[in-house]
């Protein structure tokens, strides 16, 4: 909001399932920005292995011609 920038940036939390394009106006293109969590120990790695991959599949199905960056720990992942 100081920015500026509200008409052009949104920021929300929500679970991955609840992950849609905006509704609020027609944007054809945008970039979608995650923060997953990190996994430290290999049971919590193989657990997001299917966090990432279900975070692919909601934006090709979703977000169709966006952009996506996700900040990791795991650029494997």
């Amino acid at each position: 909001v100081q920015a500026g920038l509200d008409e052009h940036i949104r920021v929300s939390v929500k679970e991955l399932a609840k992950l849609v394009k905006p509704t609020h106006c027609v944007l054809e293109q945008g970039l979608v920005i995650a923060n997953p969590p990190y996994g430290l120990r290999l049971s919590e790695e193989t657990a997001l292995r299917g966090l990432y991959e279900s975070f692919g599949k909601r934006l090709r199905e979703q977000f169709v011609a966006w952009q996506a960056a996700i900040f990791t720990g795991n650029p494997e992942l």
